[in-house]
């Protein structure tokens, strides 16, 4: 997902993955002319001008402790993956967008997919914050000796945790103000992913599919409004699953960041509900027929 203009930073941190070693490019696009970028991996700064708008800059991530890119104006940074048979045919070229501070959000849910039917060896997950700060995945505190690794020469640091289970997961700071970050990637047999697993994209324009003719179903403090019926956007889901009730699918929605469009279909001859959750680039894509699909957009 690519963030709107107003969402964007001046600066971003781009992390290694301490326990699957492979070669990673950064990619450091401009949005306007002109702009200076510094490059600070701890030891050295290294200083790049882009001289027109959409105009990048290339490296290799060879630091072990992370990049902190800075723009004097704002900027867009890719993580790309080249993870193509490393380590006996593990990994696939991949692609996510860098995380800044203005991004941390103090509390996450997201979806770790399921290893078999990924054909995933495993999912690991990247948590950035501060250094005095505390982390609870699951409602349960990281260990103490929990390895962490200083972000350059910042007051932020990283650690990895490995092989989290398939399912639904909370990550939030030890205090209700923490902010913090989180990547989520997984590797298997010609196969990797690697995503933010939320990121604060400011005040979303109220001018976007807004239609005061629709009627409102509130969920626990969350109002959904159903848009279309027998539709879906082309744009992909970015998390598809089985919901016991139409209420539990509203509800992931609004416990998570990015969750912007849910569509609900009940599951012939099931209990079950299908739940499809979209982020706000769905509200500017395209719809294609699909029967028994109710489409909600969350207001709030």
């Amino acid at each position: 997902m690519l963030p709107p203009l107003h969402a964007l930073s001046q600066t971003y941190f781009v992390i290694p993955k301490p326990s699957y070693k492979v070669p990673e490019l950064v990619r450091v696009v401009s949005i306007v002319s002109n702009t200076e970028v510094r490059i600070n991996d701890g030891t050295s700064m290294q200083v790049v001008l882009l001289e027109s708008a959409g105009s990048f800059h290339e490296f290799s991530l060879t630091s072990e402790s992370g990049v902190i890119i800075t723009g004097d104006d704002k900027i867009q940074v890719a993580q790309i993956s080249l993870s193509d048979s490393i380590g006996g045919g593990y990994g696939d070229p991949c692609m996510s967008l860098a995380i800044s501070p203005e991004d941390f959000l103090t509390e996450y849910v997201f979806f770790v997919p399921d290893t078999e039917l990924f054909a995933l060896v495993q999912s690991n997950l990247v948590v950035i914050y501060k250094k005095d700060a505390k982390v609870k995945l699951d409602d349960v505190y990281l260990p103490n000796n929990t390895a962490v690794i200083d972000i350059a020469d910042s007051d932020f640091i990283f650690a990895e945790i490995e092989g989290i289970s398939p399912g639904t997961h909370t990550l939030t700071g030890g205090d209700s103000g923490t902010r913090l970050a989180g990547i989520l990637y997984g590797y298997g047999i010609r196969n990797q992913y690697q995503m933010p697993i939320g990121r604060n994209l400011g005040k979303l324009s109220a001018q976007i599919g807004v239609s005061k003719s629709l009627l409102s179903d509130k969920f626990r403090g969350t109002e959904m409004s159903s848009r279309f019926t027998d539709y879906l956007p082309f744009e992909a889901p970015f998390l598809n699953i089985a919901t016991v009730s139409k209420i539990e699918c509203a509800l992931l929605c609004s416990e998570s960041s990015t969750c912007y469009i849910l569509a609900i279909k009940l599951a012939e001859g099931s209990v079950w509900v299908e739940c499809l959750l979209y982020t706000i680039a769905a509200a500017s894509s395209q719809l294609h027929s699909a029967p028994g699909y109710t489409l909600y957009r969350r207001l709030k």
